[in-house]
């Protein structure tokens, strides 16, 4: 073959191996819209049947976190019931404070200095008791019959406003020292007075008339000279002199 010849045949043979491979590699009319078509559904499908993973950080930091079931509210004890315990374990046991000798003898001796008569024994007996009442009587105080730092604290500087007065009930100690006076009244010739721990009209009354018959000075309130008084009848009879 001529040299004119074989390039001629060559030239035809690439024009045709050009045309077989373009014709390879366009898609059929619509083959291309239907293959994107099949890939978007697969995609859907992939996404419908995926298991659910968790959330997205935007998601985890808006979901409010898990709070613990909240505690059943703590009952309130009753304040009145409250009260009412503390002061009878108080009733059971002397104050802390009777417990220094010092502060009992400093109180005794202040009463005395005032013309309470709070006996001769060194602890707290009933009579000493009682002059502590009457002096929280004469002063418009509550009725306890205890020896207490706030007792000293009015006897050394006098009143502050911060006690107690006459018009809260008595204290535990203190009608106990009034059950014991009721007592004493009734054995004494009274059989009518009630012993009720309450320092009541009747018991006042009562007291007077017991007081202007044993020729003392008619206060009608509790104090050492009447549980010494009393005292003394119960030894000697109510017609012992004094």
């Amino acid at each position: 073959m001529s040299p004119r010849g074989f390039k001629l045949g060559l030239a035809l043979f690439l024009a045709m191996s050009g045309l077989f491979a373009a014709k390879l590699a366009i898609p059929a009319p619509g083959s291309l819209g239907a293959g994107i078509a099949a890939s978007w559904q697969k995609a859907k499908e992939a996404v419908a049947t995926a298991p659910a993973g968790p959330p997205a950080p935007s998601q985890q930091a808006s979901a409010p976190a898990h709070q613990p079931e909240a505690a059943a509210p703590r009952a309130v004890p009753d304040e009145a019931a409250a009260v009412k315990a503390a002061e009878s374990a108080a009733h059971v046991a002397p104050p802390l404070s009777e417990s220094d000798a010092s502060l009992v003898s400093a109180i005794k001796l202040e009463l005395k200095s005032r013309g309470y008569d709070v006996g001769t024994a060194s602890a707290l007996d009933l009579q000493a008791r009682a002059g502590i009442m009457a002096f929280e009587s004469d002063n418009d105080m509550r009725l306890t019959g205890e020896a207490s730092q706030a007792l000293l604290h009015r006897l050394l500087l006098g009143a502050t406003g911060a006690e107690a007065n006459s018009s809260s009930p008595p204290a535990p100690r203190a009608e106990d020292v009034i059950r014991a006076v009721q007592t004493s009244l009734k054995d004494a010739g009274h059989p009518d007075q009630k012993v009720d721990g309450q320092l009541t009209r009747e018991t006042v009354e009562t007291i007077r008339t017991f007081e202007r018959a044993r020729n003392l000075k008619v206060s009608g309130r509790i104090s050492g000279e009447l549980v010494a008084e009393l005292q003394r009848v119960a030894r000697h009879g109510p017609l012992a002199a004094r």
